[in-house]
């Protein structure tokens, strides 16, 4: 950046090894953004890397006896999210279950804001749904997911009245 010189995709893609290998796996995305921006083509090589970092860092967690806590799920959640591994992303709360840490609010809301983003409505609505079913409730977040993705006013009745039992 100081050179004002924009490196070779190959540079780039060392880089996001280097930094999986390390467990850095937010600098790897953060990475990615940045070879978006340079209009580059990312490669799914550079994505699968990132995965199986994100992957690793999960089961060295589980071998090494260590709980994770809801926050460390969330944080999971996203970084699958931000993969659109949305599959993934819920697999996390099962798998959060699984190790007794009771799903919360923040780990609903990271998944409906990737709908959301996605402008997938209907899949942020289902996201609520399950946040019913699993007795979760929403918080402040979840609302303000509600309020800045959806486009209309209209959209958010939809939304609440598929999900009677938020307030």
């Amino acid at each position: 950046m100081k050179f004002e010189i924009t490196p070779s995709l190959e540079s780039y893609k060392e880089l996001i090894k280097f930094c999986c290998s390390s467990r850095k796996v937010q600098l790897a995305l953060d990475i990615v953004n940045q070879i978006s921006q340079d209009g580059l083509s990312l490669s799914i090589d550079m994505l699968s890397c990132i995965l199986h970092a994100i992957e690793e860092n999960y089961e060295w967690i589980c071998c090494h006896n260590l709980k994770p806590n809801a926050e460390t799920f969330r944080r999971m959640i996203i970084l699958s999210v931000k993969m659109k591994d949305f599959d993934g992303a819920y697999a996390m709360l099962n798998d959060s279950r699984k190790m007794n840490v009771k799903p919360v609010a923040g780990m609903y809301n990271a998944i409906m804001a990737g709908y959301f983003r996605q402008k997938k409505i209907s899949a942020g609505s289902r996201v609520l749904k399950q946040m019913e079913l699993d007795s979760v409730k929403p918080d402040p977040q979840t609302y303000s997911y509600l309020i800045a993705y959806c486009e209309c006013e209209e959209d958010i009745i939809k939304v609440v009245r598929c999900n009677v039992v938020i307030a």
